[in-house]
């Protein structure tokens, strides 16, 4: 969390040293240290009571539910095109080959003829 050195440690043990005394430093870091957990475990609480209030998990879930659902409907929007690319392929085929089976039996018939 923070960026402390050895030299920011060192600075403070000296002054801590000076200012408390050697007798009561090592139960005051103590005391500090306590304390400073103490405020984490009640920030992590109060944090995870937010979350249930808030219901987090699920606005993340559906976000996640939103986000699936708008790349199906892109998906489905492409295969649609896709499909009806497909169809028109498929006419075109069907058209040349009537025209060709066509243009045969005229040759055919103009032949016999």
């Amino acid at each position: 969390m923070f960026d402390v050195g050895f030299a920011e440690i060192l600075v403070l043990a000296v002054t801590g040293l000076l200012v408390i005394g050697p007798e009561k430093l090592l139960g005051t870091i103590r005391t500090l240290f306590q304390w400073l957990g103490y405020i984490k475990r009640s920030f992590n609480d109060i944090k995870a009571d937010l979350e249930d209030v808030v219901g987090a998990d699920e606005i993340r879930t559906q976000l996640r539910q939103d986000s699936i659902m708008a790349d199906f409907k892109k998906d489905k929007q492409e295969l649609e095109i896709l499909d009806k690319s497909v169809r028109q392929a498929n006419i075109d085929l069907l058209d040349s080959f009537t025209m060709s089976e066509e243009k045969s039996s005229l040759r055919t018939t103009h032949k016999n003829t």
